[in-house]
């Protein structure tokens, strides 16, 4: 069995954020929060699987139309760090979210994670500014 407080705590600490701010277990969903992307989502689902999501809201997505060739871009390159090997996107109330289940190798090691969570906010980063 996974232990991913202590796994994305490591890897956060990594990152360089404040190892007295982090407060979360195996089972809890953890936000995220950045100034440039929004939130990031870490949500653990039955067994030893975690979704890894991001959210572009409703106007981004009204403006997908007519930035869609950078966007698919990013959205469709491939992401090692995903166990389906690219991100995927689904519609929710708030928008469209970005991302899909993480490969079983960030689970357990930190420094995968800890990669992965920063690849992920690049790539975010890099689809948000493809719609302003």
């Amino acid at each position: 069995m996974i232990n991913l407080s202590k796994t994305l705590h490591d890897a956060l600490i990594r990152l360089g954020c404040d190892r007295d701010t982090l407060d979360f277990d195996d089972r809890s969903d953890i936000v995220l929060n950045f100034t440039d992307i929004g939130e990031l989502f870490i949500v653990p689902d039955q067994g030893d699987k975690v979704w890894l999501w991001g959210l572009l809201r409703e106007m981004e997505v009204r403006d997908l139309q007519f930035r869609a060739q950078l966007f698919l871009e990013q959205l469709l390159a491939p992401s090692a760090y995903m166990a389906s090997g690219a991100f995927g996107a689904r519609s929710c109330d708030q928008g469209l979210q970005i991302g899909g289940l993480l490969d079983s190798v960030c689970l357990g090691d930190s420094e995968a994670l800890g990669n992965a969570l920063v690849d992920f906010h690049s790539r975010m980063h890099l689809m948000l500014e493809s719609l302003r």
